[in-house]
């Protein structure tokens, strides 16, 4: 095995000298008990619109198959590009 074969870098095929990039930091203050957060990449924002993901985050209850739906309708609609999508439900 390769050592950190899978170890994860800040800059994945940009050379430091290419491209400075730094993590992008939010704060969610104003969530509630039973909100969703979604978490997503272009690949899935790209290709489905924000209605309809508002639509498929409100259709189930199990975030593993909400996702998993997501990333089947972004790959029906072109996937151009990687999808990578994580959905929380905020419950106590």
């Amino acid at each position: 095995s390769i050592p950190d074969a899978k170890k994860l870098t800040r800059h994945l095929g940009i050379f430091p000298n290419e491209a400075s990039l730094s993590p992008n930091i939010s704060v969610i203050d104003d969530v509630d008990n039973g909100d969703i957060v979604l978490l997503c990449s272009d690949g899935l924002y790209d290709e489905v619109d924000d209605d309809t993901i508002l639509s498929v985050l409100n259709r189930y209850k199990d975030m593993k198959v909400c996702a998993e739906d997501l990333v089947y309708m972004a790959n029906e609609n072109g996937g151009n590009d990687n999808i990578s999508v994580i959905c929380v439900d905020l419950e106590d």
